[in-house]
């Protein structure tokens, strides 16, 4: 059996169909959950950590091993990692997949998840884009404040300086 690692990763909880195929075991299983190197699997059929075995999704076989098994799941370490949601996408059946919160606290909005994100170019271009538009407004506000600041102590000077109906 390979050495169990523990990786903090990115999951993805998704709802697609895949094929597992194991010594003996030939079964339709249910992807419930994903990462970057494994899946964690609803499934009728029972099978032992270290297990070895192959998910077929998509037209693609993924190899990998059986961490450990609840009575209602299975999680698997994957050989290589993968690209989750290209992987996902390729499958044929219809699928659910929305991304879990780092802290389990709940579903983020999606912009909420890009701007966070440590990733892809696309993320890091979202995040300029969002720091410049708040560094724009906060210019816009701030010459807005100066300017009505600025008017009452412009009439206040003319006053002052008798060039207004105000000092009448």
């Amino acid at each position: 059996m390979k050495e169990q690692r523990i990786f903090a990763e990115d999951r993805v909880r998704a709802t697609v169909q895949a094929r597992l195929h194991s010594a003996g075991v030939d079964s339709e299983v249910t992807i419930v959950d994903a990462s970057e190197r494994g899946l964690q699997l609803a499934m009728p059929v029972a099978l032992r950590p270290g297990e070895i075995v192959e998910i077929e999704i998509g037209g693609q076989d993924l190899a990998g091993w059986v961490r450990c098994r609840t009575d209602q799941h299975c999680d698997i370490v994957l050989e290589e990692a993968i690209d989750v949601m290209a992987l996902l996408e390729s499958s044929r059946a219809p699928i659910t997949i929305t991304r879990l919160a780092e802290s389990g606290a709940g579903q983020r909005h999606p912009l909420a998840v890009a701007l966070a994100s440590d990733g892809p170019l696309p993320a890091r271009m979202m995040q300029a884009a969002f720091i410049v538009a708040l560094l724009l407004l906060g210019i816009v506000a701030i010459v807005q404040l100066v300017n009505l600041a600025g008017e009452p102590l412009q009439t206040a000077r003319i006053a002052l300086e008798g060039g207004s109906d105000l000092s009448h």
